[in-house]
């Protein structure tokens, strides 16, 4: 397509999807049509990306009203811990014990937050 002049009308670009673009082309301007742009292959990547883009959006503002309404109903409390509250004393309790290190509290009750742990102190045996 020719770059537009500065005085010149607006122009519409129109893109069409065909099985035989060449074919297209040539009858579209043996009955009188004008081809401004040769016809070529669209990436389908380019085609799929706004409607992608469109489907995200759709996405994230239903999940936020969602959200809004589960919070309104009380549904929605924010992050919970990882540990209940007497799964955090055992663990409290058995580190303190001086029975288990952190790593070996560590592979009993799997990753836990860092402040549920006291400092790491040495082993005795």
């Amino acid at each position: 397509m020719e770059p537009a002049q500065p005085d010149a009308a607006p122009e519409w670009a129109v893109d069409f999807c065909v099985a035989d673009a060449d074919t297209t082309a040539r009858t579209a301007a043996a009955r009188g049509g004008r081809v401004l742009v040769a016809p070529h292959d669209t990436d389908i990547g380019g085609m799929l990306a706004p409607m992608a883009e469109f489907e995200s959006d759709l996405i994230r503002a239903r999940t936020k009203e969602a959200m809004a309404i589960a919070k309104a109903e009380g549904r929605l409390k924010g992050k919970q811990p990882r540990l209940s509250v007497l799964q955090r004393k055992r663990l409290l309790a058995d580190y303190d014990s001086g029975a288990y290190s952190s790593a070996e509290l560590m592979e009993i009750s799997g990753p836990v937050p860092i402040g549920h742990v006291r400092h790491p102190r040495p082993r005795s045996h």
